[in-house]
């Protein structure tokens, strides 16, 4: 807020806002007046993206930071694991440090992407489904269990005799677990305008 003028600045931080979904939430929310912290990854790409904004599209409340989830938890890294890494871990860890500054803010609000693979149809393995849908007794601590479980099936390739499918399994529990964790945040947070976007629809999911 600015001292002088006592005018309250609108800000949001967009998180892959180098390509794709990313980059058009980046330029319409900045085509709204709002100031936007861009992150990506390649610092390289996320700076050229930061570019294409201020010069093809002449606005300059955008700054550009770099955040790269695979270097923020190592161990998952090294076993290879860069789908739940970004999906689920990189992103609760991400919301995590925001939260304090978002309890600043009069309207905070978190949107996380989502996508048809995390749908509870998708999801066949018995334990898993006990978990996810148990709404009012949803918790942190059993959905972080249930992903260390699934990445024990995955190491010793067990996915299928588990009930996992061969097709794309760490998607599916990747996606399906940062809509668990997005449900667990709006019990956390009443307060919070706290919602989740399908990619590839028109949805978004008011929790």
């Amino acid at each position: 807020m600015d001292s002088n003028t006592q005018t309250k600045i609108r800000c949001a931080v967009i998180t892959g806002g180098n390509k794709g979904i990313g980059f058009e939430i980046c330029r319409q929310l900045a085509s709204s007046g709002i100031s936007i912290a861009l992150t990506s990854r390649d610092a390289t790409k996320g700076l050229e993206a930061i570019e294409k904004i201020k010069i093809s599209f002449g606005l300059s409340i955008i700054v550009f930071h770099q955040l790269d989830y695979i270097h923020i938890g190592g161990a998952m890294s090294a076993l290879g694991y860069e789908c739940l890494q970004t999906n689920y871990y990189g992103v609760k860890l991400v919301t995590e440090a925001l939260i304090p500054l978002l309890q600043l803010y009069d309207s905070p609000r978190i949107v996380n992407v989502t996508s048809t693979m995390g749908m509870l149809k998708v999801v066949f393995n018995v334990n898993a489904l006990e978990i996810l849908s148990d709404g009012d007794g949803l918790k942190e601590e059993s959905v972080d269990e249930m992903v260390n479980m699934f990445l024990k099936y995955f190491k010793e390739d067990l996915m299928e005799s588990k009930g996992w499918p061969s097709c794309l399994p760490d998607h599916i529990i990747s996606k399906a677990s940062l809509d668990a964790y997005t449900r667990i945040l709006t019990k956390q947070f009443p307060d919070f305008h706290i919602n989740y976007v399908m990619v590839g629809s028109r949805q978004i999911f008011a929790l």
